[in-house]
């Protein structure tokens, strides 16, 4: 980095690469140069200390290669802080045309969790409002299922955003979405909504009017351009349940239910019956939770949480895992034996740690290691999620029976389809 800042002598051979790094570093060029290795990790981090977030993202978008990663590499440190990072496109992709730096929706930016639990998610996201020009804030909470539970908007969005952003990342794993895709999920869970024939949040009419009838919209999902790996052994798939993306995934209420009965009476029966006969017993009702799981609809909403999980995944530099992710998905959609899927008994079969005897999980549970899962897998694998609304400062665990709530000091809720204009 020294010899970049014109300090002191190269630590090796000084190829042109370097010359035009130290040049764009000292703002003597604007043309990104070609480097590679050890040169390209110090530019990035030369830029990331100066402060020159633009040029990291252009590094990030149009670099070298490996120019290229060590961008991201930063910016994701600088989102994890909080910092108002411009979005990034994935490697391959044009920018969205017709865009400049004072048009409107520039200032747009949008980040998701992972999906939580049973397919709910909260979207984050902030735009300038079409008719005032100020700068607002909203807090989508969304569930494939059900469609859109709860929205919340306010003022001085890039404060709010910002906070909102840094606390949902200390606490749920997440990842930055193009604005486009975030009005998306939101128009397609308030569809969902309707028609159940629920009544939609009373503040979606003034996010309406605050985004305007031409906000663009889009539907392509940022893992599409992902690649596949393959499908891991079954012991390696079962180390995926600790992470944070999959943490907390579980079954649906009526299977759930539905399971844990069934597999008492297997246990608790009077009758008379060996080991093998019980274990022939439990197999079936494990069969049947799994195929009850992902009978008819639900079994594309599963194929969807994992293509949400897997781009979480790979913005939170877990890249093998969310190509093995995406093997999953593949291995779902197509496959005509869906109990059979290691990754759905294990889903199952999770949720009966601690209540099925040792010899009898490692029989009816793909992978479970030898030494028994960890303790806090245990736990959470057990755990009723509940909502996914997070208290700044509380526990990284939902409330019980779906409470929850969203505070954030300092940021004002909207009430009217005319708010005051952003004071900057």
């Amino acid at each position: 980095m020294g010899y970049l800042r014109g300090e002191g002598v190269a630590p090796g051979p000084v190829t042109p690469g370097a010359d035009n790094a130290a040049e764009l570093l000292a703002g003597t060029s604007d043309t990104l140069p070609d480097v590679t290795g050890d040169v390209a990790e110090a530019l990035a981090a030369a830029l990331d200390k100066d402060g020159k977030v633009d040029l990291l993202v252009r590094c990030s978008n149009d670099g070298s290669r490996d120019l290229a990663k060590s961008a991201r590499r930063f910016l994701h440190a600088l989102r994890r802080r909080g910092a108002d990072v411009p979005q990034v496109r994935v490697r391959g992709t044009v920018a969205d045309p017709g865009v400049s730096p004072r048009d409107l929706h520039a200032d747009a930016r949008a980040y998701t969790t992972a999906p939580f639990g049973n397919g709910i998610r909260i979207v984050l996201f902030r735009f300038r409002g079409s008719t005032d020009r100020g700068l607002h804030a909203a807090m989508a909470n969304l569930s494939d299922e059900h469609g859109l539970r709860e929205l919340r908007l306010y003022r001085s969005g890039a404060k709010v955003f910002r906070a909102m952003v840094a606390e949902s990342s200390t606490q749920l794993a997440g990842a930055t979405i193009s604005f486009g895709r975030a009005l998306h999920l939101v128009q397609q869970a308030v569809a969902t909504t309707q028609r159940a024939g629920k009544l939609v949040p009373e503040h979606l009419s003034t996010l309406r009017s605050l985004l305007g009838p031409d906000r663009p919209v889009s539907e392509d999902h940022p893992a599409d351009r992902l690649t596949p790996s393959e499908v891991p052994a079954d012991e390696k798939l079962f180390a995926l349940w600790e992470r944070p993306e999959l943490r907390t995934w579980i079954t649906a209420e009526e299977t759930l239910t539905e399971l844990t009965a069934s597999v008492g009476e297997a246990l608790e029966t009077t009758l008379v019956i060996n080991e093998q006969q019980r274990l022939r017993r439990l197999g079936e009702i494990l069969d049947r939770a799994v195929a009850q799981e992902l009978d008819g609809g639900k079994r594309e909403r599963w194929a969807q949480r994992l293509l949400d999980a897997a781009w979480v995944m790979h913005e939170n530099q877990r890249v093998d895992e969310a190509a093995q992710l995406l093997a999953i998905r593949e291995q779902l959609r197509r496959t005509e034996a869906p109990t059979e899927l290691a990754f759905f008994r294990q889903l199952v079969g999770r949720l009966l740690l601690g209540r099925l005897p040792p010899e009898l999980a490692a029989d009816l549970i793909p992978g479970l290691p030898s030494d028994g899962p960890t303790p806090e897998a245990s736990e959470t694998a057990n755990a009723e999620p509940g909502g996914v609304l997070w208290t700044p400062g509380s526990s990284t665990e939902p409330a019980q029976g779906g409470k929850g709530g969203l505070i954030i000091p300092g940021g004002r809720m909207e009430v009217s389809p005319d708010p005051e204009p952003d004071p900057k």
